[in-house]
């Protein structure tokens, strides 16, 4: 697989048939996007979920062939009153996963602003400063539910018009769980490809809420809009990159392509949040907030993973860069010819004016 294929790969909508999902084992609880996920020795599952919910086949049983779904209200109604736990998202998450079956259902959930209630139950999450596991299960669960309702609407109305969402969304990249920011990553670079025009604006916007708020905290960071950010990215990528004693092959293989995944996306959303703005000018401003927040130094740590789709990316920045250089030159000359232009034109129309008073002022002497 290409470094191109790859990307799209992990980004695009990813809904695998419910025969496959039927299959699973019933501790996995893989996201439909990231089909690997690093699984912690003596966790029973990828995302420590303590419970190990029912067969899968069952539950689909009784929603779909028994006609017991509830309505798109009794899950808004608790979502909205805090009346919620790991099992309910289980429960919502396996509504929308059937797309096939429920899309009508879907559409009414949209329309009742479902994903704006999911997005205020992920705010309640990550209001607290130390979450507990069933807390970091929920938060991975809302998300997973959000990227379904995403996938959803790309593939009936060809565009994501979910920018609601973003502010609820984007302080998770600052998830305990690498599996989490994954996905997060992916939702926002989605959000960028396939939403309007304005959803940078709003990323952008809610990402430095988030770093004001972490300085905010922190007392000892300091520095520019993204560093608090980048420099927590950097960070774990160097924690998670150190071999561990006693760490099985298949460990360190799962652990490694998760983090793998995690630093480029990381790189990609930004890449993509750069790229997103049709102005040289623009382009170049925004991206040098992200280089003095520390972008390249995390492109040098990434670079360590030798992963190639993250040299590929590291690459295209740096043309991209030269690029945007030779753009800018072009059009602040043209902007400057054209000043100089006008400048010709005004003095050229004020030197006729003058001349012809004076050739008006000289016939009226003869006179």
């Amino acid at each position: 697989m290409t470094s191109s294929n790859y990307l799209v790969w992990m980004i695009q909508p990813k809904q695998p048939p419910a025969l496959q999902r039927r299959q699973r084992s019933s501790a996995s609880f893989e996201s439909p996007y990231l089909a690997r996920s690093s699984t912690n020795s003596g966790s029973p599952s990828a995302y420590n979920v303590p419970v190990t919910p029912p067969p899968k086949e069952k539950r689909f049983d009784v929603i779909f062939k028994k006609k017991t779904v509830k309505l798109p209200e009794f899950y808004i109604e608790r979502l909205l009153s805090g009346r919620t736990n790991a099992k309910l998202f289980i429960q919502l998450k396996a509504v929308l996963i059937d797309v096939k079956n429920s899309g009508d259902w879907i559409s009414q959930f949209l329309h009742l602003q479902g994903e704006v209630a999911l997005g205020e139950a992920l705010k309640k999450i990550n209001k607290r400063s130390i979450k507990s596991n069933e807390q970091l299960d929920s938060e991975l669960l809302i998300l997973e539910c959000l990227r379904l309702l995403m996938g959803y609407q790309l593939e009936v109305e060809t565009v994501i018009t979910m920018n609601s969402i973003i502010p609820f969304v984007v302080p998770s990249v600052l998830s305990p769980r690498l599996n989490t920011r994954n996905l997060v990553n992916s939702m926002l670079t989605l959000l960028i490809g396939h939403g309007s025009l304005d959803a940078s604006e709003h990323i952008i916007k809610s990402l430095e809420e988030v770093c004001a708020k972490g300085k905010s905290d922190d007392d000892e960071q300091t520095g520019p809009v993204f560093s608090f950010w980048l420099e927590n990215a950097k960070s774990l990528i160097v924690e998670h990159h150190v071999t561990k004693q006693n760490e099985s092959s298949s460990a360190r293989f799962s652990r490694v392509t998760v983090l793998n995944d995690y630093a480029l996306l990381t790189l990609f959303l930004i890449t993509s949040l750069i790229s997103s703005y049709s102005d040289v000018e623009e382009r170049i401003m925004i991206k040098e907030k992200f280089e003095s927040s520390g972008l390249n130094e995390l492109f040098t740590t990434c670079r360590k993973l030798k992963f190639d789709p993250i040299n590929d990316v590291a690459d295209t920045y740096i043309l991209a860069n030269e690029e945007d250089q030779v753009a800018l030159s072009i059009k602040l000359k043209k902007k400057e010819d054209g000043i100089r232009k006008e400048y010709d034109l005004d003095s050229g129309i004020e030197y006729i004016s003058r001349e012809m008073k004076n050739t008006e002022f000289e016939s009226n002497i003869s006179i």
